[in-house]
């Protein structure tokens, strides 16, 4: 049996693709980032995720997926909102198929925990960057701060906003977050 920490990062990204497309789960930046933060912490990955606008992210991450792109694994669509932001969607090309086949067969283990947090994603006000945004953040602190158990003294706890700048005051947001976190521990 492989253990998780025999694979390579390159290659969760794919899995993580591969499960998305799977799942009617669109890929961008943001969501790639924060499905790979749940997957790596479940897993015990060491990585270097640090706080960020929209929550936890990884240099090496966003590094990686611009290998996987020059490699012709991954090809990037990009496309402009209507606030003029960019935003960017990633799928597999042909070779990254093929090579996603080897992968689910290589790491099924790590393929079948991949698979359950897209599904979560999905599941979960569907696939709202905000939402995962603000479930990626609440983990983020819990871990931080020795696995804090009420849900409500992250969310009013002022030392976020302080510390990362992240404003946890939506309610909506609260309860799906919480809802989406709960799910995740099952």
């Amino acid at each position: 049996m492989t253990v998780a920490n025999d694979i390579d990062i390159h290659d969760l990204i794919i899995l993580v693709i591969t499960a998305a497309v799977k799942h009617d789960v669109t890929i961008g930046r943001t969501m790639l980032q924060k499905t790979c933060y749940f997957i790596i912490d479940k897993l015990e990955i060491k990585n270097d995720f640090l706080p960020h606008y929209y929550g936890p992210y990884s240099p090496t991450l966003t590094k990686m997926l611009a290998d996987l792109i020059e490699l012709d694994f991954i090809y990037e669509i990009n496309s402009m909102t209507e606030k003029n932001r960019n935003l960017y969607h990633y799928y597999l090309t042909e070779k990254g198929i093929s090579y996603s086949n080897d992968l689910m067969l290589e790491f099924p283990f790590i393929y079948k925990i991949t698979e359950k947090i897209v599904k979560h994603i999905k599941s979960i006000d569907g696939d709202k960057i905000e939402t995962i945004s603000f479930a990626a953040k609440i983990y983020y602190i819990n871990k931080k701060n020795n696995n804090i158990k009420s849900f409500k003294d992250i969310v009013s706890n002022p030392l976020p906003n302080q510390i990362y700048g992240w404003n946890l005051e939506n309610e909506q947001l609260i309860n799906n977050g919480k809802q989406w976190l709960i799910s995740l521990e099952e």
